[in-house]
């Protein structure tokens, strides 16, 4: 039976919201699982059988049956992956490391690899698992039971660079509150079709997400009328005529907003889509980089973040140098 004990930082949640949250990690655990548990008395606070809308108090205690897991057969998954990352050497992990304090992890994600687990990949090794793994490993316990360290965002699976993560609900709830407010600076840089016609292109368009039910994906598309504000600052770095793709620009790319896909999506909307984008990209373009240049995702890369930090009181600066992609087309 494992126990969960509610402390300050869980306080007044509800049940049911409780528990997605934490078991946001296991995609094999779906809503539906957790609102039968919880009619089925699977899953009880103070051994009661309480609502879904119950209000968590302080030092409420959580009980779940082990045997529920059992039956979703996410042992065998979660073996599949323990087996894997255990033979991933603790070096190799640190490799990564951009930066590291009491507050925050900050890595340099490698393309093709999720930050979390998806419904399509239960075993593949993602960002998470190598966190939770390297806290392990190096002795890092939290102090709380309720607050597992998080990402404070998301990058695309294949969109290298700057992740960060926080150790501390109060690091976590700190700088969430920074990209609200958008107290943060991020660049990117991405590899484009084409010369733009100016060195610098602003785009300012409001972004709509939409759910494609036919590849069981979202999609995020320039639409005026029901979209979000939505701002990304090109500048051309170099351009040059590649001998098997043809003319190729490396920009530079600021956003004042963090919409899903945004830069993907303006990119396109200049006509100079993202080389690699299987989703917003040219066809022709991908296919050809694909054969003759084993390029494999959008050459799309976190490259700088910055904001100013309460618990150092210092501005933090965390870099990530481009990629071997860019690098082999570039010559970076």
């Amino acid at each position: 039976m494992k126990k969960i004990t509610i402390d300050a930082q869980a306080v007044d949640q509800r049940f049911d919201r409780f528990l997605r949250k934490y078991f946001k990690h296991t995609p094999e655990i779906g809503l539906g699982d957790i609102f039968s548990w919880i009619r089925k008395w699977s899953i009880k606070v103070n051994r009661k059988k309480q609502k879904q809308d119950y209000r968590l108090k302080l030092n409420d205690t959580i009980e779940r049956d082990d045997k529920i897991l059992t039956d979703k057969k996410v042992d065998k998954v979660m073996q599949k992956k323990v087996d894997k990352i255990a033979e991933i050497d603790l070096n190799e992990i640190k490799k990564i490391i951009i930066y590291e304090d009491d507050h925050r992890l900050v890595r340099n994600k490698p393309a093709h690899t999720l930050i979390h687990p998806g419904d399509k990949h239960t075993t593949d090794i993602t960002m998470h698992d190598l966190m939770v793994w390297y806290l392990r490993q190096t002795d890092q316990r939290n102090a709380t039971t309720t607050y597992s360290p998080s990402f404070c965002y998301r990058l695309d699976k294949d969109t290298s660079g700057i992740v960060i993560s926080a150790k501390t609900y109060d690091a976590l709830q700190y700088l969430n509150q920074l990209i609200r407010e958008r107290q943060t600076k991020k660049m990117y840089h991405a590899v484009v079709l084409w010369e733009l016609p100016k060195k610098k292109m602003i785009v300012e368009e409001p972004l709509f997400v939409w759910y494609n039910r036919s590849t069981w994906r979202s999609q995020t598309f320039v639409n005026r009328g029901k979209g979000k504000e939505a701002r990304s600052d090109f500048t051309v770095i170099e351009s040059m005529k590649h001998k098997t793709l043809g003319l190729l620009s490396l920009v530079q790319v600021k956003i004042h907003t963090g919409r899903m896909h945004q830069i993907r999506v303006h990119a396109a909307h200049l006509w100079h889509p993202i080389l690699g984008d299987l989703t917003y990209g040219n066809a022709p373009a991908n296919r050809l980089a694909s054969k003759k240049c084993g390029i494999t995702r959008q050459l799309l890369h976190a490259s700088s973040y910055w904001f100013f930090d309460t618990f150092t009181d210092t501005q933090l600066t965390f870099e990530s140098v481009l990629p071997r992609e860019f690098q082999d087309i570039f010559g970076a």
